[in-house]
């Protein structure tokens, strides 16, 4: 099983390093650090080889970052975003923070110069990781962009989903091979539910409509969206609250918003 979610996890984040998005940050990371010269490079290494060092120091940077996010989203449960970002944060201070500090060593010792030490190091890494994260969940688009770009591409790595499945169905993990019954809208994260359980995922509840395509369904509230095959009743507390109950059980309120466009399609 935690196989199954690493290599599907590991091919999504090795996948992403060939977008827009990640080629950009690569390319501004590395020519801010070049003209800006942090660690001192600036006084200790000519323009060339600073260019070659904080290519190498990016470069590695960005992979361990994907692998450890790999790792880390195997490990955790998508509901336990706070959670996977400090064990991110963890394993990139504990991985990165030996690697940039000998690549620095390796650089230093040809020019004579000192280089800084290792807690040095590890204290911009912890830095610059936390702040990372802190965009990321502030803006929770970056990873819902670099996820419907490689959408597509993922269907069939877990062997359990095929091609004719709708796009958010290849996010799931390789376990969750039911039909989706519903999208609930909370906070940042849209609650997808199958049969074989809930996972949440870091996007918003528009995306994930349009990623449902072909499958035909409803919004009933401005929260929640309900596929039409997973309708099984109707329960009505009074005039004003109305439930669509699914074959799960659940039931999903339905707010007077939509309920002109549920009554049209003959639900209500």
């Amino acid at each position: 099983m935690f196989r199954d979610r690493f290599r599907k996890q590991l091919t999504l984040q090795a996948r992403s390093l060939f977008t827009i998005e990640t080629g950009l940050i690569w390319f501004c990371a590395v020519g801010v650090a070049v003209v800006a010269g942090p660690f001192g490079t600036l006084d200790w290494l000519d323009t060339i080889n600073r260019a070659a060092f904080w290519v190498v120091i990016v470069s590695v940077s960005i992979l361990v970052g994907y692998g450890a996010r790999a790792l880390v989203f195997s490990l955790v449960r998508t509901d336990r975003r706070l959670w996977q970002e400090a064990l991110v944060t963890v394993f990139l201070v504990a991985l990165l923070s030996p690697a940039i500090w000998w690549i620095t060593r390796a650089f230093a010792s040809q020019t004579g110069a000192q280089a800084p030490g290792l807690a040095y190091v590890a204290f911009y890494v912890l830095v610059l990781s936390l702040s990372v994260a802190v965009v990321r969940h502030l803006i929770p688009s970056l990873d819902t962009r670099a996820q419907r770009f490689m959408g597509s591409e993922i269907g069939g790595l877990g062997g359990s989903l095929d091609r004719s499945a709708p796009r958010l169905a290849r996010r799931l993990d390789p376990d969750m091979t039911s039909p989706v019954l519903r999208l609930s809208a909370q906070d940042h994260h849209v609650e997808v539910a199958t049969a074989d359980g809930v996972q949440m995922l870091r996007m918003r509840l528009a995306d994930a409509i349009d990623e449902m395509e072909p499958v035909e369904g409803y919004c009933t509230h401005r929260s929640h969206w309900v596929t039409r095959a997973a309708i099984a009743g109707i329960d009505r507390e009074n005039a004003q609250k109305t439930w669509i109950v699914l074959t799960n059980g659940d039931r999903v309120p339905v707010s007077r918003t939509y309920r002109r466009d549920l009554e049209e399609a003959g639900i209500l």
